[in-house]
């Protein structure tokens, strides 16, 4: 229900008189407790209402205490719907902190119990919602924190890594176990946080099992046994733990080291690459009692250290396994494992693995010198002085002093043109052999953009040529990184001149020489893939601006991928803003794909280089004969020089990228790929790797984006009647499951290759409605789709007042109206034959017929014959292959697709 005007005139009337402050604190509580009264029976739309909610928040931070305990009592029912909505938890945030500021009085403690208690009660009913809900995530942490006593401000227990959880592990603090950092205000409600944490932990081990790998239950996981606030209460940890973990038993009753499965550690060790429940893991490890982390070290982490911290996710878990370590004989098996590879880690960037392994061997006296000899053995070779380790060079104070004094010399905008074209470049020229300690401080480096932004294009050059050597160091600074993507920015901006292209050439091959000796260092960092993705974009001629070319979907893709645009393979987005360096671009692109095929599988899940070869390839688009190439290399198989066509996957490459798919970072690589793929590569992917799996791939919560990509590109009518048979039986199913957007690619995909359209809207109809019912509840169903399936009862089901609509379910239902218009104009024209019409009518009729015009009223199209593309006998021209360093371009035709 929306809100009458006469309910938003009256709040509206009260925030205009608070905010003249000419209220006295009196009158304020009674106007709050006449306003919160208002809200009886009201409180969710009232609460989720944009504009009003935040008058109820300035309500309920200024009411009474009886007046507070009041609204809560009576919005318990709907408390979980508040807290679920955008602006609705920010009201249940206001309400709940506004409790605990009245728990310095003691008298209060028996009516907060019993308002925080009826909240609870709704909430245990169905805790999966809320727990899985962004907003709901938020609101019960802050509930569960105050029902503990501890701090509703307290950062750590909204995610937050704390200075002080590092300096902790890094042995800055007296003792690991001695300390609790947690800021208890007050002494809690230990039985509502007792009687809320069972109802959460009650679910069954499949719905537990997914509770650990999402990413906002994940976060309230971490909190209640921050597992945070049961620090040191080992008895209850030790009951609460196995059960996060998907254990069949938590310690009750049985004895000490057998509280782990085998299966059960497996799917721990498969399950630690994931983001979200490696930073739940990190939180166990931390406050795990020692039997329980002794089981978990022996059972899970043994013999699998190497392999996980090469991982972007749990190489963070074995940095607190680390860090945690009981004993000199643990510390020696975590040596034994790492210390030979200590370099390659290192050379990985994975340095926050090494760096606890030093913090563990002092804080457990053991193998401390060893460690050093590793270090420096990894960092200098046998004939190299150990000199060398220590730190860059500072910038000296006179050097300080001239560039600050360059700063507020442009911040006073007394230089002209001329003058400041000078000035840029006598300070450039100032730099040369120290490029990279100056454009890495943190203050000078921002000075040194500006003079990259305004010096001429021969000063601009000399700067890349001299710094060259640097410049992938530079690039993966923090501070460095802004100073790289300034200089190349700028260097766009001079292309408009024609005459400019040789000497920027030279200045961009410059660098790509140095970067192609190592590129797997710049490409993994996460400041380096973004100089790098912009490095090829210019090199491409593509706008470095792009948002896509930064990881963004656009709506643009969105809307192509639901048939919104006149074809798939007609159009490119990207923005050519000039005809750019094809022969730096090949190389720079040949360097990077020339690493071994192991190092290629770690590119295709790190987040940063999987980001690199999004772009690499979204640049290549509608380039047939290179993406030949570049695909098979990019998936680990051979390229298709020299090989017929189908034959470029070979069957266990197919298996690897079956499991891959699951990784959010390859997931997101295979997107671009599908998109980017010629139709014989296509067609080979579909068969090998997708075919028979799209089903479970669905449900996977990265994997289900590569199957709407899968389905948005399907090439034919074949590919779209096997797409058919594996989901169609289970629709409903996916439905449930929230992956609604897997069913709204088949529908736009059926209506772009006109295939199975009616079998589609008939087998929707089904997963929505039960035989008995009738149609008409199709269209609300679909637009509250998740309002929908999350009721109990889907017979007596309403939407309720205020629901937002779903995105996925409003575009179902928009291509079901695709369909609905196409198939009544073909009925129209059908009957028009059969039935009888009035002379008048049936004069229309004919008009509308001889002048190509539906009789429905709207433009008709004119009939054309369908053109296919005819395959044309050219002379066969032998080629440099693309990664050779050479590109030659191809004139393609396509033909467009009719809506």
């Amino acid at each position: 229900k929306e809100i009458d005007p006469e309910t938003s005139k009256y709040f509206s009337e009260i925030a205009n008189l608070f905010d003249s402050n000419g209220v006295d604190l009196e009158e304020r509580s009674v106007i709050c407790g006449n306003a919160l009264e208002e809200t009886r029976g009201r409180e969710y739309e009232i609460a989720t209402d944009y504009i009003i909610s935040h008058v109820l928040q300035t309500l309920l931070e200024g009411c009474e205490l009886d007046q507070l305990c009041s609204f809560l009592r009576n919005s318990a029912s709907v408390f979980p719907a508040i807290a679920m909505d955008k602006s609705g938890s920010h009201v249940a945030e206001s309400a709940l902190k506004s409790l605990a500021t009245h728990l310095e009085n003691p008298d209060a403690y028996s009516v907060i119990e019993e308002a925080l208690l009826s909240i609870c009660k709704v909430i245990v009913e169905k805790p999966l919602e809320m727990i899985c809900n962004c907003h709901g995530s938020y609101v019960l942490r802050t509930l569960l924190s105050l029902c503990k006593g501890v701090s509703v401000e307290t950062p750590e227990l909204r995610g937050a890594k704390s200075s002080k959880a590092l300096a902790k592990r890094l042995n800055l603090k007296t003792s690991h176990s001695d300390e609790n950092n947690l800021e208890f205000s007050h002494q809690g409600f230990p039985d509502v946080f007792s009687y809320l944490l069972s109802g959460i932990l009650s679910c069954s081990r499949e719905d537990m099992k997914y509770l650990q790998v999402d990413q906002c239950s994940s976060l309230v996981l971490q909190v209640y046994t921050a597992l945070g606030l049961m620090v040191k209460q080992d008895d209850e940890l030790l009951e609460i733990i196995p059960l996060v973990l998907g254990c069949n038993n938590s310690a009750n009753g049985k004895e000490e080291g057998v509280l782990i499965e085998t299966d059960v550690a497996k799917e721990i060790l498969e399950s630690l690459k994931d983001n979200s429940f490696s930073h739940l893991m990190e939180v166990i490890l931390e406050v795990a009692p020692e039997s329980l982390y002794n089981e978990l070290f022996n059972k899970v982490f043994k013999n699998s250290l190497y392999d996980l911290s090469l991982d972007r996710s749990a190489n963070f878990v074995i940095q607190a396994l680390i860090s945690h370590a009981k004993n000199q004989e643990q510390m020696g098996l975590i040596w034994e494992e790492l210390a030979p590879r200590l370099k390659d880690l290192l050379e990985q960037g994975k340095s926050g693995v090494v760096t606890f392994l030093l913090a563990a061997s002092q804080r457990l006296q053991s193998h401390e010198h060893k460690c050093c000899e590793a270090l420096a053995d990894a960092l200098c070779s046998k004939n190299e002085t150990r000199i060398s380790i220590a730190p860059r060079k500072e910038i000296d104070p006179e050097t300080s002093k001239y560039f600050s004094e360059i700063a507020n010399l442009f911040d006073s905008n007394g230089v002209d043109l001329e003058e400041r074209s000078v000035i840029c470049g006598n300070a450039l020229e100032e730099t040369r052999g120290r490029e990279y300690e100056i454009a890495t401080d943190y203050i000078i480096s921002h000075v040194l953009q500006t003079l990259l932004e305004g010096c001429e294009l021969d000063q601009l050059c000399s700067f890349l040529r001299n710094s060259a050597s640097v410049f992938p160091a530079i690039a993966m600074d923090k501070s460095g990184s802004h100073v790289a993507e300034s200089a190349l920015k700028s260097l766009a901006t001079h292309l408009e001149n024609p005459d400019a292209y040789s000497v920027i050439e030279e200045a961009l091959l410059s660098i790509c020489k140095v970067i192609v000796e190592k590129p797997l260092e710049m490409i993994c960092n996460c400041h380096g893939s973004y100089v790098l993705r912009t490095l090829l974009s210019l090199c491409k001629g593509v706008s470095i601006e792009t948002p896509e070319l930064r990881g963004a979907k656009s709506s643009k893709a969105l809307a192509k991928r639901l048939n919104l645009k006149t074809s798939h393979s007609d159009e490119n987005n990207l923005e050519f803003s000039h005809q750019g360096f094809p022969d730096v671009f090949s190389y720079l692109l040949s360097g990077i794909l020339s690493c071994r095929k192991e190092d290629m599988k770690y590119l295709q899940v790190d987040q940063c280089s999987s980001l690199v070869l999004q772009t690499a390839l979204g640049l290549m688009v509608k380039q047939d004969d290179e993406l030949l190439e570049i695909i098979p290399l990019v998936l680990c198989c051979n390229s298709a020089n020299g090989k017929e066509e189908g034959v470029l996957i070979e069957t266990d490459v197919a298996k690897e990228i079956l499991e891959s798919l699951k990784d959010n970072s390859f997931s997101h690589l295979m997107e671009v790929i599908l998109e980017v793929a010629p139709e014989s590569l296509y067609n080979e992917l579909f068969n090998k790797v997708f075919k028979n799996s799209l089903y479970d791939l669905s449900l996977d919560r990265s994997a289900n984006f590569v199957i709407q990509a899968l389905i948005s590109h399907a090439k034919n009518q074949e590919q779209m009647g096997l797409i058919w048979e594996e989901l169609a039986p289970r629709l409903k199913d996916l439905l449930e499951q929230g992956k609604s957007g897997v069913v709204t690619f088949l529908l736009a995909a059926s209506q772009r290759l006109q295939s199975h359209e009616h079998k589609c809207c008939e087998a929707l109809a089904d997963a929505l409605c039960s035989k008995n019912e009738t149609r008409i509840s199709i269209a609300p169903r679909l637009l509250f789709l998740d309002n929908y399936f999350y009721s109990q009862d889907k017979s007596t089901w309403e939407w309720a007042p205020g629901a937002k609509m779903h995105l996925m379910g409003c575009l179902i239902l928009q291509e079901i109206f695709k369909f609905s218009s196409d198939v009544e104009v073909e009925n129209t024209r059908k009957e028009s034959d059969h039935r009888p019409t009035s002379g008048v009518k049936r004069h229309r009729e004919e008009h509308a017929k001889d002048k190509n015009v539906s009789f429905a009223g709207g433009k008709g199209t004119k009939q054309k014959k369908s053109k296919t593309s005819e395959a044309t006998d050219k002379p066969a021209t032998k080629k440099k292959p693309f990664l050779s360093g050479e590109m030659i371009g191809k004139n393609r035709h396509s033909n467009k697709l009719r809506i």
